[in-house]
């Protein structure tokens, strides 16, 4: 088929609290040399032999470690797609990719400086009429399709896990406290699980990889309705904005790209996203207590009710520590 072309546009912004901003973020034809570099006005990308890549990485550790750590996950991860071999499954290269930059960062993170230090990644390559996903952490991938917004990765949370196991319902989930609680990160520690899926394109997609200062302020149908309204470098500042405006607790970064090729078919606007996305492996909590917890302790909340809450939330992850399953730290 011809190649496929996208329309990419980024923006990133330290929000209204925090000093330094941690993220980092890839928009790259991985042929060429063209990148996106938040620039004002949308840049046009093709697939070419060895696709684009779009990635946002959430780094964490305190001091300058949490953003040389976001930095190495995106930049180990472009170099290793570049070198990839052309006849390895995408899924394949992008699993080791992830890997190898686990690797790097784990090892990095001895320097006493950098102790502690990880990111999330999640990363979307575009190849001719797909688009290959992998997920660790809680930075998320959205497709606006026909109108409609689908979150196309799970989130690796203690909020998750709370959620899949009944402990608390999703009406709870806005006001959780410890929803910043990841479950693992790049480069914390020597192994990761990659959760992976590879999503059929349609004519008219439109991608948006964002971290948790987007879309843990900014509800899904306002993330819908701007997607939906504005060109993609007009969303990505919109999207900056409404973030801001929600409080901008943490670092924001928005990647929007809209997907055309001649020979991608049609989205059906009431077919099943399922139709078009499979899951090729899922992050599952680890049950061997091999891991210990390390995270910060749970924020400061007001008022009695808030501290039994609070202690309630602690004691579940105690149990949740019982049973063998591990979490790394807040962010």
């Amino acid at each position: 088929m011809a190649g496929t072309a996208l329309k990419v546009a980024v923006r990133t912004h330290a929000g209204r609290v925090r000093k330094r901003n941690e993220d980092a973020y890839a928009a790259v034809e991985l042929d060429s040399s063209t990148t996106q570099d938040g620039g004002a006005s949308a840049k046009e990308m093709t697939d070419g032999d060895r696709g684009v890549l779009l990635a946002v990485s959430d780094g964490m550790g305190g001091h300058a470690a949490g953003e040389v750590a976001s930095a190495m996950v995106v930049e180990s991860l472009t170099t290793m797609l570049r070198a990839a071999e052309d006849d390895e499954a995408a899924e394949a290269v992008l699993e080791s990719a992830l890997h190898q930059a686990n690797a790097g960062v784990f090892r990095a993170a001895k320097d006493g400086a950098k102790e502690g230090m990880g990111a999330t990644l999640t990363a979307a390559w575009v190849l001719e009429d797909s688009v290959y996903l992998a997920q660790v952490g809680d930075s998320r991938a959205y497709l606006l399709r026909s109108g409609r917004l689908h979150q196309l990765t799970r989130d690796q949370t203690f909020l998750q896990m709370l959620l899949d196991s009944g402990a608390i319902q999703p009406d709870q989930a806005d006001n959780f406290a410890q929803k910043n609680w990841i479950v693992q990160a790049v480069g914390v520690g020597p192994e990761i699980q990659v959760a992976l899926s590879c999503l059929e394109l349609r004519e008219g997609d439109r991608l948006l990889l964002c971290s948790d200062g987007l879309h843990g302020l900014v509800k899904d149908d306002t993330l819908a309705a701007t997607l939906a309204e504005d060109d993609e470098s007009a969303a990505c500042d919109r999207l900056i904005d409404l973030a801001n405006k929600a409080g901008g607790t943490d670092n924001i970064t928005a990647v929007v790209a809209t997907v055309h090729g001649e020979g991608l078919p049609s989205a059906e606007p009431d077919a099943p996203l399922d139709e078009t996305l499979e899951v090729i492996s899922e992050y599952v909590a680890r049950t061997d207590g091999a891991a210990p917890i390390a995270s910060t302790p749970p924020q400061a909340m007001g008022g009695r009710g808030a501290y039994v809450l609070s202690i309630a939330v602690m004691a579940i992850a105690l149990l949740f520590t019982a049973a063998g399953y591990w979490f790394v730290l807040a962010k």
